[in-house]
């Protein structure tokens, strides 16, 4: 679950949906935001993105408007902005104008272990509150002589409370047991002295939580050694820029961790580690779990926890889907693995939908041959777990039901192909005829319930699906014995020119 905070977030509006900024960033950023839009488009998320692109190498004037539509719709998710080290010392970072200017004094990331992700530590599970606006990061420095560079760091009574108070906070509202400030306040006794003096100020009004002090060097032996033994930790600017990125490390790396920045009235949403990942944008094998759990973060701050959830589920359940490989993973070698992107063979035919590459599909389970994985619909109209026929683990509900086709029209007509198991309004009482195209037996013929047959509940396709003639038109109906060098499966379930739900199986 994601921490909470207790400031209110914007309320809903244009019909209940909300608008929240989109900054692709550098680098990966813009492929991952493509990954979170289409999720967020398959689960039917009432969240509406207004984009603004801004870089290293943008002028003031787009730095500016994203800062105008953050302000305009106090949210925003964001992708890393890369600081250009070319650029004059006048020239700020970006991301650092960016928290400045809306006062996004708490950066916090939530470094848990993952299933299926094997580290060297098991049961990390630690909050990190990183104090944002001020420390070394003020970009207050100048060349006093030739050869002598001096650079400020800001620590002000203020910021240090505010900070502590934030941390000591939000352990309480997450059941937390124990608060350590890191510092380096043997050296900067001043500096860090004054951030210490002030988390033991905030702590004595918090006698109900464990508070501890340690070295920032320390620090970070113990979390390599032992991080089990941190619970919440709260830090100046630069130690917590450290700090998150060894924890990144500990539960499987940067792909992984979401991070979130905080202020009184705004919040922006992104990556832990704050990496553009260069290197390895536009191959399309970049890990979209961390943008996809800061989304998760931020659908949570706008009180969507159902949405929110189901995504959360979904990929923790795919992170210990053998049938799915992680970016790192030695399951498969680098050429093999399937990338997230609808790229060349996975690209959906236009205006359909498909289910995204990190979905689980539950091994061993009904009816594809080979015990490759099932797939189950649910009816959108009953509660969740209700009729459910399979299912996408965690997946079967409200929110998931049908995430084939991305419209609800689609979906109220897809629906009708199936029979739910519960029980319907007068069926005792009067003989209701199975459609020609259903596999359920009469009412009267089954105590007044709808029992499908065979096991999987679904309407089978008379005729080969005129939009999708190259894919099977039965279930089950599978291609044995294929190459492995031959295209992804797939099977189609259409009736009437509406596609029910579409997967490729790797």
């Amino acid at each position: 679950e994601a921490p909470r905070r207790s400031f209110s977030p914007p309320s809903a509006k244009y019909g209940g949906r909300h608008t929240v900024t989109m900054i692709p960033g550098d680098g990966i950023g813009p492929e991952l935001m493509l990954h979170v839009k289409s999720v967020f488009r398959h689960a039917c998320v009432p969240v509406d993105f207004e984009e603004v692109h801004v870089s290293s190498n943008a002028d003031e004037e787009d730095i500016r408007n994203a800062i105008m539509a953050i302000r305009r719709n106090r949210v925003a998710l964001k992708g890393n902005i890369e600081t250009n080290h070319n650029l004059p010392p006048s020239h700020k970072s970006r991301n650092n104008i960016l928290r400045t200017s809306l006062d996004l004094y708490a950066n916090v990331i939530h470094c848990k272990s993952l299933p299926g992700v094997v580290t060297r530590h098991r049961d990390v599970d630690i909050l990190i509150v990183r104090e944002n606006t001020e420390g070394e990061y003020s970009s207050l420095e100048h060349e006093s002589v030739a050869g002598v560079v001096e650079s400020l760091k800001i620590i002000t009574k203020a910021k240090s409370l505010r900070i502590a108070e934030y941390a000591f906070k939000l352990a309480q509202e997450t059941g937390r047991k124990k608060v350590t400030a890191v510092h380096k306040a043997n050296i900067m006794k001043l500096g860090d002295g004054l951030f210490l003096q002030c988390c033991k100020e905030v702590a004595a009004g918090y006698p109900h939580i464990t508070f501890e002090n340690m070295i920032v060097d320390n620090t970070t032996m113990q979390l390599v050694s032992r991080p089990q033994q941190f619970d919440v930790m709260v830090m100046p600017n630069l130690y917590g820029n450290i700090v998150n990125n060894v924890c990144a490390g500990l539960v499987g790396g940067p792909g992984l961790v979401a991070g979130a920045n905080y202020g009184h009235v705004y919040a922006v949403f992104e990556t832990a580690t704050r990496n553009t990942g260069k290197s390895i944008a536009n191959k399309n094998i970049a890990n979209p779990t961390a943008t996809l759990l800061a989304s998760c973060m931020m659908l949570d701050h706008l009180k969507l926890h159902s949405y929110a959830t189901s995504i959360r589920k979904a990929v923790l359940a795919s992170m210990d889907n053998e049938n799915v490989s992680l970016p790192f993973s030695p399951r498969l070698p680098l050429p093999q693995r399937p990338g997230p992107g609808p790229t060349g063979a996975d690209r959906p035919p236009k205006g359909l939908g498909t289910v995204p590459w990190w979905l689980p599909l539950p091994p061993r389970s009904g009816w594809l041959p080979g015990g490759v994985g099932r797939l189950g619909l649910s009816c959108y109209r009953c509660p969740p777990g209700a009729g459910a026929v399979g299912g996408l683990g965690p997946l079967q509900g409200r929110a998931w039901g049908l995430a084939g086709p991305g419209t609800l029209p689609e979906r109220a007509q897809a629906c009708h192909l199936r029979r739910c198991t519960r029980q319907t309004s007068g069926a005792r009482a009067r003989r209701r005829k199975p459609s020609r195209t259903s596999f359920a037996t009469s009412a009267s013929s089954t105590g007044g319930r709808w029992r499908p047959r065979p096991p999987w509940g679904l309407c089978r396709p008379l005729c080969r699906c005129p939009l999708h003639p190259q894919l099977p038109s039965q279930p089950g109906v599978w291609t044995q014995n294929k190459p492995a060098s031959a295209q992804p499966l797939a099977a189609c379930f259409c009736y009437s020119g509406t596609l029910v739900f579409r997967v490729t199986l790797y």
